[in-house]
């Protein structure tokens, strides 16, 4: 009679358990979303175009150039 009820306590355990382990939730997040709408990523990504622009803007161009002066050959 012992066994009895250990076995029908464990196998209730054992439904127990695996219902709660389905009740788990998972979420997604969209990272780059949420990060572009920060105001800091707004003005970074603004620094950073300038920079481009100011410090190796000139370098795309001659390489632009020259590219361009090779396909018309």
């Amino acid at each position: 009679m012992k066994q009895v009820k250990f076995l029908a306590v464990a196998l209730g355990l054992v439904l127990v358990s695996a219902l709660s382990a389905n009740a788990q939730k998972i979420g997604y997040v969209n990272v780059d979303a949420l990060v572009f709408n920060l105001p800091e990523a707004q003005k970074t990504q603004q620094e950073l175009e300038k920079w481009q622009q100011d410090s190796i803007g000139e370098l795309i161009q001659g390489y632009t150039r020259s590219t361009r002066k090779k396909i018309a050959l």
